[in-house]
Formats: structure tokens, C-alpha cells, sequence
């Protein structure tokens, strides 16, 4: 290759091209910068990644919980509960639901907490293949007398206990 030793940098990429020759090698200059704007593009993607894995908000101290706002307990929450999940589950006519009874509780948002009232919510229902799954146990923060987040299990943390990701 000319030009090696006198700082032009020649970069290999694969780039699909429309034709019968199918999968093509280019070298050059020309790639360079294309090869360059994919480099960046990837480390801004891993950095913004990065950023947003630190925006969690933490867990509120007994004190916040106790004195934050949570509203009036919601009234007729089973049904919006039953409606917001016509959004997220497959076959929602099939779906069975135990409610507890609402309790003051918190959920995040982002990189915030937001309180309310938490309606702990066991659902089965089907699946794609008209198979119930099991009853599994989400986690429904109400604030204003409206569903504000549905929570899903996501595994446990370093004591054992649930940890809930949000749906929406």
C-alpha cells in the first residue's frame, strides 16, 4: 500500500453493495471517513449508555417516604389497573388479576422518585401460544388517582430481595 509510513492511515471496511458481487472489500482514504463517523457514532452510544445506567434514582430514606406527598388513596384503581395492562399483555380478556390493597409507596423515574400510592398486582395470562404463564407480580405506583408506572420483576438484588424494572 502506498502511503503507510507517511501518517495516511488505509482502513479495511466491508460495505454491502446492491450488485451481484455481494459483500465487497473497499480500502483508502475515501472509507476513512466513514470508518471514523461509525468509531465515534459507537463511543457516544457506549458513553450515553453509561450516563443513563448512572441516573437511577435511590431508594428514598424511611423519613422521605414518610413525609413525601402520596395523595388520597386511589378509588376504583382495579380498573385502571385492568386497563393499563390491556396495553402490555398479549390476550388481555384472558388475564386473571389478584389486587392487595393500595399502601403508600414510591417508584422511579428516571433519575427521580416519584410517590404515590403502590398496588401490589399478581397477573396471568396467556401467551403467544394460548399457554398462561403463571401468575407473576407487578408492582402498580398510582399517584393522582391515576396508574402512573407498572413495575416488572427483574431478578433480586444482593440480600435476596425483588427487584422491579419499570414497563411504563
Amino acid at each position: 500500500m502506498e502511503g503507510t509510513g507517511e501518517g495516511i492511515v488505509h482502513v479495511i471496511v466491508l460495505s454491502w453493495e446492491w450488485s451481484s458481487l455481494g459483500f465487497q472489500i473497499a480500502e483508502g482514504p475515501l472509507r476513512e471517513k466513514r470508518a471514523t463517523q461509525m468509531v465515534r457514532k459507537s463511543a457516544a452510544l457506549v458513553f450515553l449508555a453509561t450516563l443513563l445506567w448512572g441516573c437511577t434514582a435511590a431508594p428514598p430514606t424511611p423519613e422521605q417516604l414518610e413525609s413525601a406527598s402520596h395523595g388520597d388513596k386511589p378509588s376504583g384503581y382495579k380498573a385502571k389497573i385492568r386497563e393499563s395492562f390491556s396495553f402490555i399483555l398479549l390476550d388481555p380478556d384472558s388475564a386473571s388479576y389478584e389486587f392487595r390493597s393500595p399502601e403508600k409507596g414510591w417508584g422511579a423515574d428516571g433519575g427521580s422518585n416519584v410517590f404515590g400510592w403502590v398496588v401490589w398486582t399478581q397477573v396471568n395470562s396467556k401467551n403467544r401460544f394460548g399457554a398462561y404463564t403463571g401468575p407473576i407480580e407487578y408492582k402498580v405506583l398510582l399517584a393522582n388517582d391515576e396508574v402512573v408506572g407498572i413495575y416488572e420483576p427483574a431478578g433480586t438484588d444482593e440480600g435476596g430481595d425483588p427487584v422491579y424494572e419499570r414497563l411504563f
